[in-house]
């Protein structure tokens, strides 16, 4: 079985079912002192975002298929949620594309959402220390 096939079919048959709504699917597996997950972003749509402020809380993405942005925006020493409706054109970086077989690193402080915009659901693989509290 390779990467692909555990991250979309054997992944979620041991995981947890965190939510599962018209927007997206989401799957978390508690590993060591890691927090595995699994978020199948349907067409169009796109995550709430969020920011870990944690001194290392950084967040490992792998996207495993589809498309779509990545936005990701410095926000100080607050903890806040960017409003979809904010503009994506923040002056710390404007969302950048996204496409299976990329690896994209969160840094500790960055408010942090996925956009899918590609023509199929978009399955991205993250890894992040400790529990998810988001």
């Amino acid at each position: 079985m390779d990467f692909f096939e555990y991250v979309t079919q054997k992944f979620p048959k041991i995981a947890q079912l965190k939510k599962s709504d018209e927007i997206y699917e989401l799957y978390d597996l508690p590993f060591g002192d890691l927090t595995l997950s699994r978020t199948r972003l349907h067409l169009g749509q796109h995550t709430n975002g969020h920011v870990h402020m944690e001194s290392g809380k950084t967040e490992v993405y792998q996207i495993i298929s589809g498309s779509g942005l990545m936005q990701l925006c410095l926000v100080g020493g607050e903890k806040v949620q960017v409003p979809f409706e904010a503009p994506f054109n923040a002056p710390d970086q404007e969302p950048f594309p996204v496409k299976a077989g990329e690896i994209i690193t969160v840094p500790v402080g960055y408010f942090h959402r996925l956009i899918n915009t590609g023509d199929c659901d978009l399955i991205a693989f993250c890894t992040f220390p400790g529990g998810r509290n988001h």
